[in-house]
């Protein structure tokens, strides 16, 4: 079962902070996955309405970054952390690939119109061999009690309902609290069974996909939301748009497919919005607290980190 499973995580130059604490973290509580992939998305986002990259990321830092997080992935190499790395420059021959099998070549452009990643999430899906692809951002933080593997939880469950094509942890803690939703901010349709909760958003912060199950749904654009597209992308509004929503609209809305999250309390995700160097100071005494299941109380049920809340709590 095990053969069935990759890891799959993506870094980029604005990860290169807290990128070797992390993505270290992430390996450690998926070790038993044989198969492990690092996507290094080196490509600067395109200029958009929304996106000047001359300005966002300018010269000579953006190589810098880019040549820094070479030498830091090098060492991930070294420690035999992946079994597979794939670099992205500008120009790569894969993205015609993914974009035609994809996005049906409407996108081809390696970033959305708010410059996050478009081309490097279809790589690290492409890339791994498995039916199984576990996704993490390269700045997740993760909870997971020893001697507990959620994503082999979470394959039994997505078997078991034909709906499911994502699956995730609990994507906030909880410590020992039930409720009828995972985090206390839901604004869409979210339905509670007995061992999860099934979802009709798709975030690609964090997520297991059944590529046996996207496989059927390719490619993701097409029919309505391909004219929708061609016409959004003659004047550029909001193009391209973002994965997530690409998922939402032709997964969900199209499909019926939902995200599955576990009620299990034995793994759950943080997600940092700021990366601040207060956020990097603090880094190391919040890791060793999460994997002590220790959060502040006004943490929980909140799936994004509340930088200020973790000072005064690490402070005490």
């Amino acid at each position: 079962m095990l053969a069935d499973f990759t890891l799959q995580i993506n870094i980029s130059p604005g990860d290169l902070a807290y990128a070797d604490i992390i993505v270290r973290q992430l390996v450690k509580h998926h070790a038993s996955v044989p198969n492990k992939l690092l996507v290094v998305d080196c490509c600067k986002p395109q200029k958009t309405k929304l996106v000047n990259p001359e300005i966002k990321f300018p010269e000579p830092a953006f190589t810098e970054k880019v040549n820094a997080l070479s030498l830091l992935v090098e060492s991930f190499q070294r420690d035999h952390l992946f079994t597979e790395v794939k670099f992205l420059f500008p120009e790569d021959a894969i993205f015609e690939l993914l974009s035609k099998k994809y996005t049906n070549r409407v996108i081809q452009t390696t970033h959305g119109a708010g410059g996050t990643a478009q081309m490097a999430y279809w790589a690290g899906i492409e890339l791994a061999t498995t039916r199984y692809v576990i996704h993490f951002d390269g700045d997740i933080l993760m909870y997971q009690k020893s001697g507990y593997e959620w994503w082999k939880e979470a394959a039994i469950l997505m078997n078991q309902e034909n709906k499911a094509i994502f699956a995730i942890p609990r994507n906030a803690p909880c410590a020992n609290i039930d409720s009828t939703i995972p985090t206390k901010y839901e604004g869409t349709e979210i339905v509670l069974h007995e061992s999860f909760w099934l979802h009709n958003w798709f975030s690609t912060r964090v997520f297991m996909i059944d590529k046996h199950k996207l496989e059927r749904s390719m490619p993701l654009i097409s029919g309505k939301l391909y004219l929708q597209l061609l016409l959004r992308k003659l004047p550029f509004r909001a193009f391209p748009l973002d994965p997530e929503i690409i998922f939402f609209r032709s997964l969900g809305l199209k499909k019926g497919y939902r995200r599955l999250i576990l009620l299990n309390k034995d793994a759950w995700t943080l997600h940092p919005t700021e990366k601040t160097d207060q956020f990097i100071s603090l880094l190391p005494r919040m890791v060793d607290s999460i994997n002590n299941n220790r959060v502040p109380q006004k943490q929980l049920f909140n799936e994004d980190l509340l930088l200020d809340e973790w000072n005064f709590f690490l402070s005490e």
